[in-house]
């Protein structure tokens, strides 16, 4: 997929959740979820390969690099939280679907 993602308002101690999608003529349907935490990529960055729940034997390649407070541009994030560079893409070998990006509470899970 090559997925690239730039998540705004990021607080440091939210993980990431990774959804994995499969899209048909009916819509959309979760096949597969990730999750990486908070302390795997801030502030040092994350490049490697984080395991599917719900896809046997499946990984997802992820890149995360902070950007810091300004690096889209002042007008974008204007609320003095981080910024992120989220790339992902599938290591299974299937190339159909799609990657949803999202940011889970630290008080969650």
């Amino acid at each position: 997929w090559g997925e690239t993602r730039y998540l705004e308002s990021w607080h440091p101690g939210e993980s990431l959740q990774f959804t994995v999608l499969n899209e048909g003529f009916a819509g959309s349907k979760t096949v597969g979820t990730a999750l990486l935490p908070s302390e795997m990529f801030f502030p040092q960055g994350f490049g490697g390969m984080v395991q599917v729940a719900g896809l046997r034997n499946a990984l997802l390649h992820v890149i995360v690099r902070p950007l810091g407070m300004s690096a889209i541009t002042s007008t974008r994030n204007t609320t003095g939280t981080s910024v992120l560079l989220v790339e992902g893409a599938p290591q299974s070998g299937r190339g159909e679907g799609s990657l949803t990006v999202g940011k889970k509470s630290k008080k969650c899970c």
